[in-house]
């Protein structure tokens, strides 16, 4: 049975979100604007007891919300609990992510069929026996249209979701090495708690960086001045917009 909420106690009145959004948790002042500009984002009035921003994308016709809430497993969860609460049905995670493992290089794609629950706020949800695992049908979605974006790596696996940002070597998720090819701060969180909310979710990444990389640039984050990073983003935005198009129809 999914889990809802009333929000009365916050004075937080009802949003104009849409059936479809997609969730943006990384880089408000370089990634989020870029978003808003390459979809024609409006801006959606939040209020002022939170942190979250929110936009409608309108795109040929339909109508997709972007929230942005800020990195990390609590503020996902908040986000969450906010779009189930005013009318969102499906949604996709896009964001980025580290690379664990050398096939996975800055520039590829991640659509992960599911994530080490490595933070802690998922627990407050489901026990620690319930797995982090997408909707099926979305994320076949994604993968198959990301796999279809010509001149774009695009890998299918488990990914490591950590509270610790700045701790993402070894000493995280070396107990999985050779399982997870990825590192990322809110894939598991999403996935759990759209699924006690009553929400479909999948997620779509981009590789900023991999700290097994050869080349010594690509072991530190990598922005929107790197034009393999700006690409890989650009064909993630555009898979997450076209597969909630289509189920949007």
């Amino acid at each position: 049975m999914s889990i809802k909420r009333d929000f009365s106690y916050s004075n937080y009145g009802s949003l104009p979100f849409q059936e479809s959004a997609i969730l943006f948790p990384f880089g408000r002042r370089s990634f989020l604007p870029a978003m808003v500009k390459r979809f024609n984002g409006e801006p959606i009035a939040m209020g002022e007891n939170t942190d979250r921003e929110a936009y409608t994308l309108r795109i040929n016709g339909s109508c997709i919300t972007l929230i942005y809430s800020g990195m990390g497993s609590p503020v996902t969860a908040n986000a969450l609990e906010k779009a189930a609460a005013n009318g969102v049905r499906r949604l996709v995670l896009f964001g980025a992510c580290g690379g664990t493992v050398e096939q996975v290089q800055v520039g590829d794609l991640i659509v992960p069929s599911g994530a080490v629950r490595g933070e802690g706020t998922s627990r407050y949800y489901m026990p620690s026996s319930f797995p982090a695992v997408p909707d099926v049908e979305l994320s076949f979605r994604l993968l198959a249209s990301a796999r279809n974006r010509t001149g774009t790596n695009v890998h299918q696996g488990f990914v490591y979701t950590t509270d610790a940002s700045y701790r993402q070597g070894p000493e995280v998720y070396g107990q999985h090495e050779g399982a997870v090819i990825g590192v990322d701060c809110e894939c598991s969180a999403a996935f759990v708690v759209a699924s006690a909310l009553g929400l479909r979710a999948a997620a779509i990444f981009f590789c900023t960086d991999n700290i097994l990389s050869k080349d010594r640039a690509n072991r530190s984050r990598q922005g929107l001045e790197n034009e393999t990073v700006r690409r890989s983003f650009e064909a993630a935005a555009e898979t997450a917009v076209e597969v909630l198009m289509e189920l949007s129809d």
